[in-house]
């Protein structure tokens, strides 16, 4: 008689006598324990990441494991900064996920852990270095509600012009540190500047308002008054002229007609 008992990490195997005339045996034999497959973490690309914005990355090394049905991936691995949680984690092969790291992280430098869907993980200190990000928000302006236009001046990088819906026309002079209104217009629609002399500010509102500044937003000056709205369109939408000093274009809503003013 010969019987087979199976057990989680054992086999047992007993061979008995047949008949008589074989002597009785017996013989145990251990099953070698189940091999563990740990994961390696080699690197991350790329291996900084600025902390204002989501940033997908990519992680090499070997031996990632997901739960598979068929080709479809039931159960995907997870990854770490720390103890916070990466986002989109997906299984690629057994060298290769994807991940996004989610904006928001402090300046320093992080940890990164792998953990397969069994619960075995791997670690790599010093992975990746988040840095404080470029689009910082600052307190000092420009205010009111959407943001219609940003725009440069021309040959001075450091100034910049910003339109705000409900609040007007805003200057900063430190690369958008800090921003002082130049005009009040509660609906502003665009800004130009003359081809010629950065100074000079055209500047299209609604309610037929077209105002031109010619020290740079100190003072103003409103030049529609000797055109009427046609068709109920009452927003300016001024244009420089490309070469021309003093020429600047505008139309009149989506359905006015266009205007040269000297």
């Amino acid at each position: 008689m010969i019987t087979i008992l199976i057990a989680m990490t054992a086999v047992l195997i007993l061979l008995g006598s047949v008949g008589s005339a074989i002597p009785s045996l017996s013989m145990s034999a251990l099953a070698a324990p189940l091999e563990v497959i740990t994961p390696t973490v080699a690197s991350i690309d790329p291996s900084s990441a600025p902390n204002d914005i989501d940033t997908p990355i990519v992680i090499t090394g070997t031996n990632f494991a997901a739960v598979l049905s068929g080709t479809e991936v039931i159960t995907q691995p997870m990854a770490y900064l720390e103890s916070t949680t990466l986002e989109q984690v997906t299984w690629g092969s057994s060298t290769t996920l994807s991940a996004t790291v989610p904006w928001g992280f402090p300046p320093g430098v992080y940890t990164l852990t792998v953990v397969n869907p069994d619960g075995i993980s791997s670690t790599l200190p010093q992975a990746l270095t988040v840095t404080k990000g470029l689009g910082e928000f600052v307190s000092g302006g420009p205010y009111g509600g959407m943001a219609v236009q940003l725009a440069l001046r021309r040959g001075l990088s450091s100034t910049l012009y910003g339109t705000m819906f409900g609040a007007g026309l805003f200057v900063s002079e430190d690369a958008a540190d800090t921003w002082a209104p130049i005009h009040d217009h509660d609906c502003p629609i665009h800004l130009d500047f003359d081809s010629q002399n950065p100074d000079v500010l055209y500047f299209g509102a609604d309610s037929n308002d077209l105002c031109r500044s010619m020290d740079n937003g100190t003072s103003w000056e409103r030049i529609s008054d000797d055109f009427y709205t046609q068709n109920g369109c009452y927003r300016t939408y001024p244009i420089a002229h490309p070469s021309q000093a003093g020429a600047v274009y505008f139309a009149m809503g989506g359905c006015g007609d266009i205007y040269l003013m000297p």
